[in-house]
């Protein structure tokens, strides 16, 4: 064999071997750290089993599942102001299109104003964004330990709708104060950059 032969032979089986070694990083964006766009800390990566979905926590953020319907929010928190962010594996259990998903959002509120409904893309998969408002109202009879927000102040909030596949709907929901929706919209996107079907 020449020694050309010899010196494209050795860098071949170098180049091959980095391929492989750099290999098994393609893709692995689930681990914790910074996301460079939004340059945003981010926490572990948590799975959902039951929900068929995974995704990269908020620091500080606490975590309650149930039968694929996973809640995330600060401690202490309040459901009815957040911040709080709710993600469900499958919206219903019959098949449904994503206009009808629509439907499984709270938009029969009459005190929510919603924006127009904006077709996106969520990892490849056909979605739906729409953001609202809505004033804030504590739970009637209940006393809370603590409240997020005043009663009447405004709530920001966002729905996304994702078809991971034909009938099957993935729902997110994050809301927040008003008067910390910019602060957070960076995390929440983080979040939904994050988001991955294991469906």
């Amino acid at each position: 064999m020449s020694t050309k032969h010899m010196i494209m032979m050795t860098m071949f089986i170098l180049l091959t071997g980095l391929a492989c070694n750099l290999l098994p990083l393609v893709g692995q964006d689930h681990s914790a750290g910074i996301d460079e766009d939004n340059e945003v800390q981010m926490g572990a990566l948590y799975r959902s089993e039951s929900g068929g979905f995974t995704f990269l926590t908020l620091p500080g953020y606490d975590i309650d599942e149930v039968q694929g319907r996973v809640s995330m929010f600060p401690t202490p928190s309040d459901e009815q102001s957040g911040p709080y962010i709710t993600m469900i594996g499958r919206l219903a259990e019959e098949d449904i299109t994503l206009a009808q998903a629509l439907n499984y959002t709270p938009k029969a509120n009459s005190s929510s104003v919603f924006s127009e409904t904006e077709d996106i893309i969520v990892q490849g998969l056909p979605a739906i964004s729409v953001f609202y408002t809505r004033p804030y109202h504590a739970i009637d009879g209940v006393i809370l330990d603590y409240y997020g927000a005043d009663e009447g102040e405004e709530i920001q909030g966002w729905f996304v709708l994702v078809e991971v596949s034909p009938g099957h709907i993935f729902r997110l929901e994050m809301f927040a104060p008003s008067q910390q929706w910019q602060e957070l919209l960076p995390s929440f996107e983080s979040l939904l950059e994050s988001l991955r079907f294991t469906e």
